[in-house]
């Protein structure tokens, strides 16, 4: 490997990496009450939907900045801080260039009962990420796609 292909394998192990990170960081906030560190997980224009399933339609599109703050204030009033927690597993990340990338990864989300994580729901992202001007990796599209529910399974996690 030359200079120029090692520094290439760098810049796109980087994008790879702040990537990721805006993608955890997504899942931290979300759990949080700071609405606006959320919200800078996201570029200006994103949007956000998530379906029930493959086949069924949007049930959610969030589509401007007030259309994601007002979700997240009702989404915390409906789910208060602790009561809830993100996860996002297996992501797949595919640098397009140096201002796009992909991912495609699963997420987890867990209810808190009595102390005890208990997965709720389960399904897939399919997101789209824009480098901005500062450098920062940001979502611009996050479609997500309900795998199921678990309420009503008997799983519980052992507590630690």
């Amino acid at each position: 490997m030359n200079g120029s292909e090692l520094a290439g394998a760098v810049r796109r192990l980087t994008a790879e990496r702040d990537v990721l990170r805006t993608l955890h960081h997504a899942c931290h906030t979300i759990d949080d009450t700071d609405v606006d560190a959320w919200l800078d997980c996201y570029t200006e224009d994103a949007v956000f939907r998530w379906r029930p399933a493959d086949d069924a339609e949007y049930v959610l599109d969030l589509r401007s900045r007030d259309d994601f703050r007002t979700w997240f204030t009702n989404h915390r009033a409906r789910m208060p801080v602790g009561t809830q927690r993100h996860i996002t597993l297996n992501p797949v990340v595919h640098i397009v260039d140096d201002c796009n990338a992909t991912v495609v990864a699963r997420y987890l989300t867990l209810q808190i009962k009595d102390g005890t994580p208990v997965p709720a729901t389960e399904g897939r992202y399919d997101d789209r990420f824009v480098r901005g001007a500062d450098g920062v990796w940001r979502l611009a599209l996050r479609s997500a796609v309900s795998a199921g529910t678990l309420r009503g399974a008997d799983l519980r996690l052992p507590s630690p």
